[in-house]
């Protein structure tokens, strides 16, 4: 966390170039959180067709 104060410190210290550097680093963190979810949701619908098709095949003769 101290490092979390400090950046925003700096970016604070250092005018509009510093508010600047803090919306791309906020951006940034977005787009890596956005490609996280993504790829959890399409390992967990991976996940749900691979269990059902494995208990479709289960029923059969």
């Amino acid at each position: 966390m101290d490092l979390l104060r400090d950046f925003v410190a700096l970016c604070f210290d250092h005018g509009i170039g510093g508010l600047l550097l803090l919306a791309l680093a906020a951006g940034v963190l977005l787009v890596a959180l956005s490609v996280l979810a993504r790829g959890i949701m399409a390992a967990a619908s991976a996940f749900g067709r691979g269990w059902r098709e494995g208990a479709s095949s289960d029923d059969a003769p």
